[in-house]
């Protein structure tokens, strides 16, 4: 679910600001940025998800590949671990 309360609806995004800070006593700029902090990660983490998926991907396939290599070279005693 993204976070998108700055562009879709600003007042309500204020508002969740100044309730948050009155029932929690923190400054209300402390509270915006740390949503703002929350809408970055939700980027870096939507960046990163592919990325990762991809390294996994691969990782597989290497192994893929050795164990077949292992098998060419030592035929059906190859026993894997």
């Amino acid at each position: 679910m993204a976070i998108r309360w700055r562009q879709e609806s600003p007042e309500d995004l204020q508002a969740a600001i100044r309730f948050t800070a009155e029932t929690t006593g923190f400054v209300p700029r402390l509270i915006e940025k740390d949503y703002f902090c929350s809408v970055i990660l939700e980027a870096l983490a939507a960046a990163v998800t592919p990325l990762i998926q991809f390294r996994i991907t691969i990782s597989r396939f290497s192994r893929f590949v050795q164990d077949l290599v292992i098998f060419r070279l030592f035929g059906q005693t190859y026993q894997k671990c």
